[in-house]
């Protein structure tokens, strides 16, 4: 009987263009997740001697267009699956997003109801905690993998930017 179901379901989806353009457009918004970032500078941080690939699409197996070391700076349009999107050489390019860094050097404060975790990278284990409302200098900004942006802070440690605020003077 189930298999009936989806048959005739199937069969309504070839026949009837009105409910195919329905599901494409229910379908849509999953297909275009990402996120913005607003234009910003990044820098290139990959350990000496190394290099980070430049491709045409947001995925390992897309085709590498060109490579970056560290000190190469870009200007960010938007994070997707993980990769940053940029212009290289007049083309939509696409580079892994960890590593990549927008630097800064300003005071912030930490707003929680409660501590706040440190981290060895972004999205990485515990090594240590911040208490709330006090002030801590942000070094530079990173995204993980899903887009979430954290603050890397003095002692080489990582925080989540949800939990700061810049400081008023």
């Amino acid at each position: 009987m189930k298999r009936k179901k989806t048959a005739w379901l199937a069969g309504c989806i070839r026949r009837k263009k009105s409910l195919r353009l329905l599901l494409c457009l229910l379908a849509l918004p999953l297909l275009l997740i990402h996120t913005k970032v607003q234009a910003e500078k990044m820098v290139c941080i990959v350990p000496e001697y190394q290099y980070v690939r430049i491709r045409n699409g947001a995925g390992r197996n897309a085709a590498e267009m060109g490579r970056m070391h560290t000190g190469d700076q870009i200007d960010a349009e938007c994070f997707e699956d993980g990769f940053v999107r940029f212009r290289y050489e007049g083309r939509t390019a696409f580079a892994d997003a960890a590593f990549f860094e927008t630097p800064e050097d300003r005071m912030y404060r930490v707003i929680a109801n409660g501590r706040v975790t440190k981290r060895d990278k972004p999205g990485g284990r515990r090594t240590g905690w911040l208490n709330p409302v006090i002030q801590i200098q942000v070094l530079g900004w990173r995204y993980d993998r899903d887009g979430i942006r954290w603050a890397r802070v003095y002692g080489g440690c990582f925080v989540k930017a949800e939990f700061l605020s810049l400081e008023s003077k």
